[in-house]
């Protein structure tokens, strides 16, 4: 055998075990690796639900969902890139920032659960390459249109009822619509 031979041998053997070395170490390195209890928390500190009004609290609610491409981040597909760390420090910063009571534990939905009109508030990550089953747009439709509507608006007064009607009557229009009032009166 020549040299030349041998040297590109030995080239392609070094090639393929740096390419098996590589995907090994990239594999180790998206597991979580620690000595005894895992922390999923990610520093964000523990606190207790108020149990004397347990439905009276926010509860983040993260949306799952496989239309992705099959298995994604930690092998759970696109929507836990950040879970549950996100969930756990959005809903400790409300809970330390506002008055509002929130939920330590957040939950994880799909779009077809009717659990979803429980919750006034979800959370989809990553919807750029999202694509809907036909249950769940018929899901998130009746959501729409059961859920959101404008009499489950805080605001019940008659001047906000008035309000309301207008925005009903133009929201078909795709024209611009100006509104004027004084400044610190809500028009947003």
């Amino acid at each position: 055998m020549s040299v030349g031979r041998q040297t590109s041998r030995r080239l392609g053997r070094g090639l393929i075990f740096a390419v098996l070395l590589t995907m090994t170490l990239v594999g180790w390195s998206q597991r979580p690796w620690s000595r005894g209890e895992v922390e999923f928390r990610g520093g964000v500190p523990e606190w207790e639900r108020d149990e004397e009004m347990p439905n009276d609290q926010f509860t983040f609610a993260r949306i799952q969902y496989d239309s992705w491409g099959g298995q994604g981040w930690r092998g759970r597909g696109k929507w836990s890139v950040d879970y549950p760390e996100s969930d756990l420090n959005m809903s400790f910063r409300l809970q330390q920032l506002t008055a509002l009571k929130v939920d330590p534990e957040g939950t994880v939905l799909n779009l077809t659960e009717d659990r979803l009109f429980e919750y006034p508030f979800i959370y989809i990550i990553e919807p750029g390459e999202l694509y809907f089953s036909k249950d769940e747009v018929k899901t998130l439709r009746r959501a729409l249109k059961e859920k959101y509507r404008f009499e489950n608006i805080v605001g019940k007064n008659r001047h906000m009822q008035e309000v309301y009607a207008l925005v009903e009557q133009a929201a078909p229009s795709r024209s611009t619509i100006l509104i004027q009032g004084e400044s610190g009166t809500g028009k947003e």
